[in-house]
């Protein structure tokens, strides 16, 4: 419930933001890291595609303003799928500390990068 809530504060700009705060299934498997080319805008989505060609709508907020059209980019996200016919996926951009925070430094093998013996200052 915490991550809903953080998520619910990153998509300050999002006009669904208490909706999304209530029936947000929040999983791990929704955050992703993305690489896309924004190929249109409109007044509350960015349109893009991946290097695989599958479609996109990332949702403007905070994280989004250095985007815009013909250009690439890479960043983190919480994917959710809308409609009921025409499924729409849409990315919600997150930035690294907000992404940090919600996985709680937890890798693949659910430890933390201390249990691990991993300081970010090796890297």
């Amino acid at each position: 419930m915490l991550a809903c809530v953080i998520i619910g504060n990153l998509l300050m700009n999002s006009d669904r933001v208490g909706v999304m705060v209530k029936e947000m299934n929040f999983s791990e498997e929704n955050l992703i890291l993305i690489r896309c080319l924004i190929t249109g805008e409109s007044s509350k989505y960015f349109k893009a595609k991946d290097y695989l060609g599958n479609s996109y709508l990332i949702a403007k907020n905070k994280n989004s303003k250095s985007f815009s059209v013909d250009k690439d980019n890479t960043f983190h996200a919480y994917k959710e799928q809308q409609g009921l016919i025409l499924k729409k996926t849409v990315l919600y951009p997150l930035s690294n500390d907000e992404y940090i925070e919600i996985i709680g430094d937890r890798g693949a093998a659910g430890k933390t990068l201390k249990e691990l013996g991993i300081k970010l200052d090796n890297i």
